[in-house]
């Protein structure tokens, strides 16, 4: 189950103007943050980089520990941005 966390400590954590956005954004709105995400994000950002360098799919699947269809996910996600 995902951990609460208060809005005070949110509040106290990001500060004002970036809080009010945030309750202006996404008024009654849940907000999950998957532990780990600058980290997926940080790896992806690395595997397109290879990917544009001539790295092969099977080579990046291989290096990074992941399957064929994860390895195209990432690749079609940026090619549909």
């Amino acid at each position: 189950m995902a951990k609460l966390i208060p809005l005070y400590k949110v509040k106290a954590s990001i500060g004002e103007a970036a809080f009010e956005k945030l309750l202006h954004d996404f008024p009654g709105g849940k907000i999950y943050i998957k532990k780990g995400f600058l980290d997926i994000e940080s790896r992806n950002r690395a595997i397109l980089a290879d990917y544009d360098s001539g790295v092969s799919r099977l080579e990046l699947a291989q290096e990074y520990g992941l399957s064929l269809s994860t390895i195209d996910n990432i690749t079609h996600r940026r090619a549909k941005s």
